[in-house]
């Protein structure tokens, strides 16, 4: 991954890709809602997990933003807290995404949580 952004590149719907020489390794596709952006979704591919290629992506994305959010799902969870995300209620979440978990059939078997990120917090925890 290469090259600096500003957070005035990355202020509408965006997705930024990790790529090495050959290949795409992974993504964050970021959906706004006024000014904090939602992680919807970050993904890696198989064979390039656990090389921290999530963690640069978001971490541009913490950079660049005050706040941040996600609904995660599955084991995601403990990712996203690792980056100092922290639980928040389901009625902080736009009300389409969380619809959206609301009604999926796989609820149960995914587990979503919403989670938050906030800047100022955690580098006051530093």
């Amino acid at each position: 991954m290469q090259g600096e952004l500003s957070p005035e590149q990355i202020t509408g719907d965006t997705c930024l890709v990790a790529v090495d020489e050959e290949r795409i390794l992974g993504f964050v596709r970021l959906e706004f809602v006024g000014a904090a952006p939602y992680i919807r979704p970050v993904a890696v591919w198989p064979d390039a997990c656990n090389m921290g290629v999530g963690s640069k992506l978001l971490r541009i994305v913490l950079d660049t933003h005050a706040t941040v959010r996600a609904v995660s799902r599955g084991p995601a969870a403990e990712f996203y807290r690792r980056l100092g995300f922290e639980r928040t209620e389901w009625n902080e979440v736009h009300a389409p995404f969380r619809e959206e978990c609301d009604l999926c059939p796989g609820r149960t078997r995914c587990a979503p949580q919403p989670m938050k990120f906030v800047a100022r917090k955690h580098r006051e925890e530093r």
